[in-house]
């Protein structure tokens, strides 16, 4: 009995030393914003079939590292501010809410892919084999099992720094370190006989390596220097610039996430332009556009082929319009019934 006394008094103090260390950590003003421009930005990769298109792509690559760096923040803040869950409980909670919509998204493509080649044996299809299970039966759904295994790693990150909570900066120069490390192993790695969701993966993981070692700096109280305009400004710069190196030639890991963690930086902005304000009210759909966007491409490309489009830049700027309205009116829907709403949400 007294021994569990102890304990408890224990765990309360280091409870106590954690909250003292993060202190009262605002949520970044601009996240919202940000994460409905990304949710567009990535339909638009995956839109342009011209060469005039084709070349623009590389001005939205920060999209996918910034998704994953903002999921990131999400996991380690909750963990990090929130009082500590079993991991049962949160193993649990993590799967309800990524790999069932994850297998049930996967479902949807194979059968649309199936239907399609039922009506239209002789168009393009492909279908996945055993891969089906962690990368998934579209391209971009590799990124909820990507971020499902993430966050439970990220889970004994917390409860790490929650017992020892002066190995706050150690642990966030280890990431920070270890994504650098891997970006650079990244952009040597492109010949490797890889699947594509696997790919993707190593090169989303620097982000999510970066942006766990800037989470653990915000929550540890450096959120004000975070959040100050010259830090805004600067990350900006850092923004643009690695656009600028991804504009300049091949697929380059290192400037991608740099360029989704320098948005992230922005995201922790104390405030939010007045001219991007109306955007937050769609951030509840960003996830269900990234999920369902793809969906109707495929649809409007099958459409094209059938009418015998020719590619063009007329037909990406057509396409993209479509895919970002129907898309984000799918959603809405889907959002709209509790039946639904865990596709989505």
């Amino acid at each position: 009995m007294i021994m569990h006394t102890r304990s408890l008094v224990a765990t309360a103090q280091r409870d106590v030393c954690v909250s003292e260390s993060i202190g009262s950590v605002p949520v970044p003003a601009m996240a919202n914003t940000l994460k409905v421009l990304a949710a567009y930005a990535i339909i638009w990769i995956h839109v342009p079939q011209s060469a005039s298109g084709i070349k623009t792509i590389a001005l939205m690559r920060f999209a996918v590292p910034f998704f994953v760096a903002l999921s990131v923040f999400f996991v380690l803040y909750a963990n990090l501010t929130k009082p500590p869950r079993s991991w049962t409980s949160y193993l649990l909670t993590r799967a309800r809410r990524i790999y069932v919509p994850f297998l049930a998204w996967s479902g949807i493509y194979l059968g649309f892919k199936w239907l399609k080649w039922l009506v239209l044996p002789d168009q393009p299809n492909d279908f996945p084999g055993w891969e089906v299970w962690f990368v998934g039966s579209a391209y971009h759904l590799w990124f909820l099992p990507f971020i499902f295994v993430v966050s439970l790693l990220y889970y004994f990150v917390a409860q790490s720094i929650r017992q020892r909570p002066e190995t706050t900066v150690p642990a966030a120069a280890c990431l920070l370190t270890a994504g650098g490390l891997i970006a650079y192993a990244a952009n040597h790695a492109a010949q490797l006989p890889l699947l594509d969701g696997l790919r993707y993966m190593l090169q989303a993981l620097p982000a999510a390596l970066w942006s766990g070692g800037l989470t653990l700096l915000y929550c540890r109280g450096n959120w004000r220097q975070l959040t100050s305009p010259t830090t805004t400004c600067i990350a900006l710069a850092m923004f643009l610039a690695g656009l600028s190196i991804s504009l300049a030639g091949d697929r380059n890991t290192w400037a991608e996430c740099a360029s989704g963690i320098a948005l992230l930086v922005v995201a922790f902005a104390s405030s939010v332009p007045r001219g991007l304000r109306p955007l937050e009210s769609l951030a509840r759909y960003s996830y269900g556009i990234y999920l369902s966007h793809l969906l109707v491409i495929k649809v409007l490309e099958v459409f094209s082929r059938k009418l015998n489009c020719q590619p063009s830049w007329v037909l990406d700027i057509a396409t993209f319009f479509i895919t970002a309205f129907a898309s984000t009116l799918l959603t809405y829907l889907l959002h709209r019934s509790r039946y639904s709403r865990w596709l989505v949400s």
